[in-house]
């Protein structure tokens, strides 16, 4: 009796499942208390995309089959000539969807379980986010829309939980006079040693220097130029000087 109410209240099943040039899609229908839900597996439309793997040496290894992708979570990549790098871990949980051509996600290293969301959208082209070999990515939304843009993060950086790196507003805002558009995307560098807190956002054109902490709920949206500083406030500003931190 317990092994059939079990299965009632929880079950799972491939609802599709395509070969596409040696990768392709699985869709996962999971049923938790009468509610289901859909997990994309891996997904390429092109064999032009190229997704590899960090060995020990920081060699390029090339995925062969998406099997070995699963364990990294969801990756779609709808374009031609994107590329992704991940390291050879079992500490990434990824939600990645790329949009467009020659754009390129590099992920070295997390030393600790990390989860990732990064979207590339409107089919635009040449963005690029890459992070270094990192402490820990707690919880992370990415977003890049304009093409040429980048989100760059150096080595033994600290993410906490619920934070937004964004080059983007999302919507476009425009001049009612020129129809010009007034609001366009911007890079974001964040340097080595960075400690960014909880629920903090790191909004377009934010750049924050070598061994900084910001705040928890902070709001970062321009050039900060002081290494070794505390960030905080909304928006952010430098509330103290000649600081370190460690793990």
């Amino acid at each position: 009796m317990y092994k059939k109410i079990m299965k009632l209240l929880y079950s799972s099943k491939t609802i599709f499942k395509n070969e596409i040039a040696n990768f392709g899609i699985t869709i996962k229908e999971y049923k938790i208390f009468f509610i289901k839900f859909k997990k994309t597996i891996y997904y390429t439309n092109n064999s032009s995309n190229k997704i590899f793997k960090l060995d020990s040496n920081k060699n390029h290894i090339p995925f062969t089959n998406y099997e070995e992708i699963k364990k990294y979570g969801s990756i779609k990549i709808n374009g031609e000539n994107n590329t992704i790098i991940l390291p050879d871990t079992k500490n990434l949980d990824c939600f990645i969807e790329i949009n467009g051509n020659f754009n390129k996600i590099e992920i070295k290293g997390v030393k600790r379980p990390s989860k990732i969301y990064c979207v590339f959208e409107k089919n635009n082209d040449n963005r690029e986010l890459s992070i270094g070999n990192c402490e820990l990515i707690g919880n992370v939304n990415f977003r890049i829309i304009d093409s040429n843009k980048k989100i760059i993060i150096g080595d033994n950086c600290l993410f906490s939980y619920g934070i937004y790196i964004w080059t983007t507003d999302s919507h476009s805002i425009f001049d009612i006079n020129t129809n010009q558009k007034i609001n366009n995307d911007k890079d974001v560098y964040i340097g080595n040693h960075v400690w960014i807190g909880r629920n903090a956002t790191i909004n377009k054109g934010s750049y924050i220097p070598d061994n900084c902490v910001v705040g928890a709920n902070s709001f970062v949206n321009k050039k900060f130029n002081e290494n070794n500083c505390i960030i905080a406030g909304t928006p952010a500003k430098t509330v103290k000087h000649g600081i370190t931190w460690k793990y």
